[in-house]
């Protein structure tokens, strides 16, 4: 094995997203109304600004993004504003109704809105409404949605639904149902896949001191979240149990062993603080609606960098930095480099077949990524000044793990040809499992050393 030559690092900073993201704005729609948009050149999207209560869905794959915006009834008014990086340029919302129900199956801010994406790429293209479409819209408070044309745009906070119409199911006989105006704003929803649910009890609750959600799938975990952090939530019986202070709103996530059975409908019990029993009884919020494959394991690049999957993934070729492994539901769990690391890339002794890539000064460390401009025959690491060791090269990917360090880390490669001026992606994974990266042009990366 070819030993390397130690490598002098010169110190730089680099100042983040601002060099490479273009500010966009928008005015948040009026209130029950959403916007769609459709974008090409754009390469990610992040969220900048928004008006509180706002919903924001997007993401960018292939040089094709696609932003919606919904404004539920209540929520504020104002300008959103989006980061978007790449060359963007406006587009026909029907040129993506192939990949946008996905494009639009990320929330970027804003209150909880699984399954909306999916009704929103339907109405767009002229589909039928999906199952639940209805019954999700007023939940939310969108009512009929409406798409209309805009610029990207962006945010929102957190926002408990508005109350939602129409008759709710009768419990069973043996325990009483809940007040009327609860029973309306509180509901039970299929979250980012089928083996994750989310509990809002809202507005119009009589106050409980517990609280037991039983579906028809066996709970392996739940937290519980209230405003007085006075609830703890464990498993009892394969049902999630919430209980400790006194509430009159709480939200629950919960995760279960297995896929949420749709055809069964949710049983939220509470136990309440004047003592007594009370039940709510519904159906799972757009329940079968979301993809239930993770992100980092579906095959597809749902981020947009070029990237898909973990690398831990069955046939990935192209494994993403931002997957933690193959049940991480998002791909763009990477973040952008932290101000004072340092990273030096370029031919080894001028050797435009051997590329390296090192890294200084980010603190503990324990993995360096690097997808260079060609394709890896090799990878090869060094620590500090130590001996040369060998690492995997996946598909077009060199990386390297070890254990937490704080010294200079070099990851090299031999490329079968050339380098050229293509995308490369470098990363590093901080002890603790944190990733941060820079993705782009190998010819006009900010770094050192070419």
């Amino acid at each position: 094995m070819r030993r390397l030559l130690p490598l002098t690092l010169a110190a730089f900073l680099l100042s983040g997203t601002a060099a490479f993201a273009k500010p966009l704005s928008l005015q948040a729609p009026a209130e029950a109304q959403t916007t769609i948009t459709v974008v090409k050149g754009a390469k990610r999207i992040t969220v900048k600004s928004a008006p509180k209560g706002v919903i924001v869905l997007g993401s960018a794959s292939h040089g094709k993004a696609a932003v919606a915006i919904a404004r539920p009834r209540g929520a504020a008014t104002g300008t959103v504003v989006l980061n978007v990086k790449g060359r963007p340029k406006t587009a026909a919302t029907t040129s993506a109704c192939k990949v946008l129900g996905t494009l639009l199956g990320r929330r970027l801010a804003g209150p909880s809105a699984n399954g909306l994406g999916v009704v929103l790429a339907a109405r767009a293209c002229g589909k039928p409404d999906p199952s639940g479409a209805a019954a999700l819209l007023a939940k939310l408070g969108l009512g009929p949605a409406q798409q209309t044309g805009g610029t990207p745009g962006a945010g929102g906070s957190l926002q408990r639904p508005p109350a939602k119409p129409g008759p709710t199911p009768t419990p069973e006989p043996s325990i009483p149902g809940v007040p009327a105006a609860c029973a309306q704003s509180s509901y039970v929803s299929q979250g980012d896949d089928d083996r994750h649910l989310f509990v809002g009890i809202n507005q119009g609750c009589p106050a409980f001191t517990q609280v037991t959600v039983e579906v028809g799938a066996t709970v392996a975990a739940c937290e519980a979240i209230t405003s007085e952090h006075n609830f703890t939530c464990g498993v009892a019986d394969g049902k999630a149990v919430a209980k400790g202070g006194t509430a009159q709103m709480l939200d629950m996530a919960v995760t279960l062993t297995g896929a949420a059975n749709c055809k069964v409908d949710a049983k939220v019990t509470f136990t309440l603080a004047g003592g007594g029993t009370q039940r709510l009884v519904e159906p799972i919020v757009v329940c079968g609606l979301i993809a239930v494959t993770p992100q980092c394991s579906n095959g597809t690049d749902d981020d947009g960098d070029g990237m898909s999957d973990a690398r831990e993934t069955a046939g990935a070729t192209d494994p993403d930095p931002g997957c933690s492994g193959p049940n991480d539901t998002t791909e763009n769990s990477d973040g952008d480099l932290m101000e004072g690391c340092e990273f030096e890339t370029g031919p080894v002794q001028g050797d435009q077949r051997f590329l390296y890539l090192a890294v200084a000064n980010c603190g503990s460390i324990e993995g360096l990524w690097f997808k260079p401009p060609g394709t890896p025959a090799d990878c090869t690491y060094v620590i500090g000044h130590d001996a040369a060791l060998s690492c995997p090269v996946v598909g077009t990917t060199a990386s390297a793990t070890f254990a937490p360090t704080t010294d200079q880390v070099l990851v090299a490669t031999h490329l079968t040809a050339d380098a050229t001026c293509g995308t490369a992606t470098l990363a590093v994974t901080l002890a603790g499992g944190a990733v941060m990266s820079l993705h782009g042009d190998w010819c006009h990366l900010p770094l050192r050393g070419r």
